[in-house]
C-alpha cells in the first residue's frame, strides 16, 4: 500500500503543507445552504472549512478515504466509494457546486471528460464545477519541477492541455495561481457555470 493511500498520512501531509483556505475563499466562494458534489472527496477534510449547513456528498474511489471520512463526520455528509472511471454520477441537477480538486491531473483524457460532463449536469441552474489541479510549464521553479515529479498523479497538463478538457463548455474561467503551500507551488483553477441556454 502507498503511504499517502492512507487516509491519515494524506491528511498530515495536507496539513504540514499548510493547504489553507485560499481556493475557497476566493474561487469557490461555498455559501450557506449550498448543496456540494465533492469527486474525488480523498476524507473529506474539507468539511472542516466549509459552512456547517451546507449539504455535502463526498465521492472517492479509495474505501480507506471513505470510512475515514465517515468516521470522523459522521452525519454531516453522505459519503460514497465510486471511481469516476464507471462510477454512473445518476443524481438529479440539483447541485449549487461541483468540486473536483486534485483529481483531473489523476486522469486520463477520456475519464477527465467523463467527471466534467457527469458533473455539469449535476448542476442546478447557475450551479459552479470547480476544478483544482498541478499545471506544469517551463516557467515554474526547480522545487516545484520536483514535486510534480514525485507528485502520484500521471496526467499532469499544461494551461493549454486543460483548457482542451473544458472546450465543449461555455462560461469557463481558468487560473494558474500561487499557492500559499510551504513549498512553492502552482495550480490552476477551472470554473463552469451552468447556464441551460448556452449549448455545449
Amino acid at each position: 500500500m502507498k503511504v499517502l493511500d492512507h487516509p491519515y498520512f494524506y491528511s498530515r501531509l495536507m496539513k504540514f503543507l499548510g493547504a489553507d483556505r485560499q481556493e475557497l475563499d476566493q474561487y469557490i466562494k461555498p455559501k450557506k445552504g449550498d448543496k456540494i458534489l465533492d469527486i474525488g472527496c480523498g476524507p473529506a477534510d474539507i468539511l472542516l472549512n466549509l459552512p456547517s449547513d451546507i449539504e455535502y456528498t463526498g465521492i472517492d474511489f479509495n474505501e480507506r478515504y471513505i470510512k475515514s471520512a465517515q468516521e470522523k463526520f459522521g452525519e454531516k455528509g453522505v459519503f460514497i466509494v465510486g471511481d469516476i472511471a464507471d462510477y454512473d454520477l445518476s443524481f438529479k441537477e440539483s447541485f449549487d457546486l461541483v468540486l473536483s480538486l486534485g483529481v483531473i491531473h489523476h486522469l486520463p483524457d477520456q475519464h477527465a471528460i467523463k467527471l466534467l460532463n457527469d458533473g455539469y449536469r449535476c448542476l442546478k441552474e447557475g450551479g459552479k464545477l470547480v476544478t483544482l489541479d498541478n499545471v506544469k510549464g517551463d516557467w515554474i521553479g526547480v522545487i516545484n519541477k520536483i514535486a510534480l515529479y514525485l507528485d502520484r498523479g500521471k496526467f499532469i497538463r499544461d494551461k493549454n492541455e486543460y483548457l482542451a478538457l473544458f472546450s465543449k463548455f461555455p462560461d469557463v474561467k481558468c487560473n494558474v495561481i500561487r499557492s500559499n503551500l510551504i513549498i512553492p507551488y502552482y495550480y490552476i483553477i477551472c470554473e463552469i457555470t451552468k447556464n441551460s441556454q448556452k449549448n455545449i
